[in-house]
């Protein structure tokens, strides 16, 4: 089996930092060695799920991998740019249209925190 060179991770429309969390564990064992969070459906997103991504985004890194965000808009896009996020969490306007593709829809659970 060949590896992927390119995992596509789809959260829901209210990323917060449980679900990044979950996301930051499967790009964390996936072996993909470019990881894009397709922000597409999101609706809304806590700064501490950003957060998480920054770190996810560093760990990626130092293991000679990467991060980055796809079609991020609305109220996730004015959270990144109060908060200076641009240049940590690098933005791409589509996904990458190669061999290597594999994209994963990450339906939510339920958080064990209330909302």
């Amino acid at each position: 089996m060949v590896p992927t060179t390119c995992l596509v991770l789809r959260p829901g429309e209210r990323f917060s930092e449980y679900e990044a969390g979950r996301l930051a564990q499967l790009a964390r064992t996936c072996g993909a060695r470019d990881v894009i969070v397709d922000m597409g459906r999101v609706l809304e997103a806590t700064l501490p799920a950003l957060a998480r991504l920054v770190l996810m985004r560093r760990e990626l890194t130092q293991r000679g991998r990467d991060m980055r965000l796809a079609a991020v808009r609305g109220q996730p896009a004015r959270l990144m740019e109060n908060h200076r996020l641009q240049a940590i969490l690098p933005r791409i306007n589509d996904l990458p249209d190669e061999l290597g593709l594999a994209a994963l829809h990450f339906r939510p659970l339920s958080s064990p925190f209330p909302a």
